[in-house]
């Protein structure tokens, strides 16, 4: 029998987008939707008119970017709830929030969260197939078809938020116990995971994007450079990454 994520994990989760009863708002869609080419379409150019994208290259990177959050959750469920969530296709869904430049919020119809029992490198592995083999494979795969943005470019978008995840905000929820499956898992996530968990693929897309971080001469901070540009620059405020490879060539 599963159970279900307390109001204390939903309220955690809520700040990684998360949503169990998302209010109705004027645009919304199921991730399923994008699985299917006419539906697709027309949920990028509705995308693209939020964030005021050139084309269905950038809004398609753009959305991966807002998609990773999905990852984040999951993620943060799976290592610091030492809990598995639902997260198959048919079980999510985004609403915007009318924030600028479509932040939107992350339902999950079914809240049933199951804990994590003894066998606990078997539930991980089956996870993270459920989230990217299951899940993001196949978006990405019709992402990439739709507006010839390179897969590459999607991977990384995805990558840069699971680094972010771990190297930056799991700190708070370290002690002992967790430190060491935070740890675990991230292992298991950049290095340990073959390809198949992730989808058809011969290597780990996550693995490449690893990189040292930098400190640039303009920047305060290190930075992880990436190895692609998600576009993001040619959209809204058009404003650079952090971590973009054209500015660290400037």
């Amino acid at each position: 029998m599963h159970s279900k994520l307390t109001e204390h994990e939903i309220e955690i989760l809520a700040g990684y987008r998360f949503a169990c009863n998302a209010e109705s708002s004027a645009f919304s869609f199921h991730a399923a939707d994008l699985l299917s080419g006419e539906r697709l379409h027309g949920t990028l150019l509705a995308i693209q008119e939020r964030l005021r994208a050139p084309d269905l290259k950038v809004t398609a990177s753009i959305l991966m970017k807002r998609y990773s959050f999905y990852v984040v959750i999951n993620l943060f469920a799976m290592s610091v709830l030492n809990k598995s969530i639902n997260g198959a296709i048919e079980n999510i869904s985004f609403h915007d929030n009318g924030k600028p430049g479509f932040i939107p919020d992350i339902e999950y119809s079914d809240i049933s969260a199951d804990s994590i029992g003894c066998n606990r490198l078997k539930a991980r592995a089956e996870i993270c197939r459920q989230t990217f083999a299951g899940h993001l494979y196949p978006i990405i795969d019709m992402l990439s078809k739709e507006t010839k943005l390179s897969k590459l470019i999607l991977w990384e978008n995805i990558a840069i938020y699971i680094f972010w995840l771990y190297e930056t905000q799991l700190e708070q929820y370290m002690d002992l116990e967790v430190t060491e499956r935070i740890e675990s898992d991230f292992q298991y996530l950049v290095y340990e995971a073959p390809g198949s968990i992730f989808g058809n693929l011969h290597a780990n897309p996550l693995h490449r994007y690893y990189s040292e971080k930098v400190l640039l001469p303009e920047r305060e901070k290190p930075a992880r450079i990436r190895q692609t540009c998600c576009l993001s620059y040619k959209a809204g405020a058009k404003k650079m990454c952090g971590g973009c490879p054209r500015f660290s060539r400037k």
